[in-house]
């Protein structure tokens, strides 16, 4: 019998900016609290040092910008390493270079297993059935990725504080490993299933942001296609 439930979640957010006036670099600095009704939660700190150059008066140009991207994605039993470039050639597109890296333990939390990290074991009919046994940190994931972004913002065309209706578009190719795992052996990080291999990535957002405390409500929605072997 299939078995639906709803995650609801809630993701606090403080936002820390100031820029060097002598070499309009700008810093900004992002944290991120969220939990889940699955007892999930996970905490984020980022850091983008933003270096503008501009390639002409325009406006389509006047705003370029390189983004230098460092975060540290942290839970109860994982913690995550992701750095970014972020090139910015046009005020609606974004290309994004990076990489990530992070590793994780396991543990029982009042009888629930909280699984981080690890291969796992095999059931009668050769389908991953359990998380393996064992404390977990036997081995790091890596993750690079590459892909385009674009954006729209309705105040472009028809300036107001009120009238910033926003969306993104987020494609990107993706590549993960397990150094615990041979070949395609499936593995768990966060308790999700996976394999090492390429993905495809995609990903929409439209939302409504307004100058007020409360500053943005939208939906997204997301997909990731594996390029072989798919569980």
């Amino acid at each position: 019998m299939k078995k639906y439930f709803i995650l609801l979640f809630c993701i606090i957010n403080i936002s820390i900016a100031w820029a060097n006036e002598s070499k309009e670099i700008q810093n900004e600095t992002d944290l991120s609290f969220m939990f889940a009704t699955n007892i999930q939660m996970q905490f984020e700190v980022e850091h983008r040092i933003i270096f503008p150059f501009s390639l002409g008066t325009n406006f389509l140009t006047e705003q370029n910008n390189i983004t230098a991207k460092f975060g540290l994605e942290l839970t109860p039993m994982t913690f995550n390493f992701v750095a970014d470039a972020i090139w910015k050639p046009l005020p609606f597109l974004n290309v994004t270079l990076g990489s990530a890296i992070g590793s994780g333990w396991n543990f029982d939390l009042f009888g629930i297993p909280m699984k981080g990290m690890g291969l796992y074991q095999y059931d009668g009919a050769k389908e991953p059935s359990e998380w393996a046994l064992g404390d977990g940190l036997d081995g790091v994931l890596w993750k690079m990725h590459g892909g385009v972004t674009l954006l729209f913002n309705l105040s472009v065309f028809i300036p107001g504080d009120w009238n910033q209706l926003v969306m993104k578009i987020d494609n990107s190719l993706r590549y993960q490993n397990y150094t615990g795992a041979n070949g395609v052996e499936p593995w768990y990080f966060k308790g999700g299933i996976s394999q090492n291999r390429f993905s495809y990535y995609f990903s929409g957002f439209i939302g409504y942001q307004m100058p007020i405390f409360f500053s943005m409500i939208g939906l997204m929605f997301e997909m990731n296609i594996p390029f072989y072997n798919p569980l």
